[in-house]
């Protein structure tokens, strides 16, 4: 949906990837993962800049050079179409 969002009709912005990642910011979270199943999309916040930095993480035919990411358009569409949200932020379980 993010990317589609993002990147509306516009073949060249097809090309820029959109992937997940978990980011544990407290240096001594841990990720319970016993089969390893999400182990490759969790990084601790320390690692953060060097895992988006890695061009080796986007799959081929996607835009590794980011380039794309710096477009214009991107940030007109986010900034047209996010929003803060309202009432209460619920925590806990």
């Amino acid at each position: 949906m993010l990317k589609s969002l993002l990147a509306g009709d516009d073949p060249a912005l097809r090309r820029l990837y959109i992937g997940q990642l978990v980011v544990l910011t407290d240096a001594g979270a841990e990720l319970r993962d016993p089969d390893r199943r999400d182990a490759d999309e969790v990084c601790h916040f320390g690692d953060l800049r060097g895992r988006l930095a890695d061009r080796a993480t986007v799959p081929g035919g996607f835009d590794a050079q980011g380039g794309l990411g710096r477009d214009p358009r991107l940030v007109a569409t986010l900034t047209g179409r996010a929003w803060a949200p309202a009432g209460d932020r619920p925590f806990g379980n």
